[in-house]
């Protein structure tokens, strides 16, 4: 089982810093072969180490880390994402109650 971990470390630390990774296209991408929950487990850990940074469920990214710290992820790449392809965000309306 560490070795599955080891791959998918080797493979996600090639991707390049700040860019947005959706853990389900990844896995269908490139991890099929390694058992689904140890896949998830494994980002869980690399996220526990600092490796990824988990910003919301099945998002994720690798923080671009500099002598001066680390450079958080662009909001304009997350609403980009979102946006991409026309698609927009579906958003639930507020009740409010008086």
């Amino acid at each position: 089982m560490n070795s599955y971990a080891n791959y998918i470390e080797t493979i996600i630390e090639h991707e390049p810093e700040n860019k947005l990774l959706e853990a389900s296209a990844l896995y269908s991408q490139s991890f099929s072969t390694i058992p689904e929950m140890t896949y998830y487990k494994t980002l869980e850990r690399m996220c526990k180490k600092g490796i990824l940074v988990h910003l919301t469920k099945g998002l994720y990214y690798r923080p671009k880390n500099t002598r001066f710290g680390t450079v958080p992820i662009s909001e304009k790449d997350i609403v980009d994402h979102y946006i991409k392809d026309n698609q927009g965000i579906k958003m639930d309306p507020v009740k409010r109650t008086r």
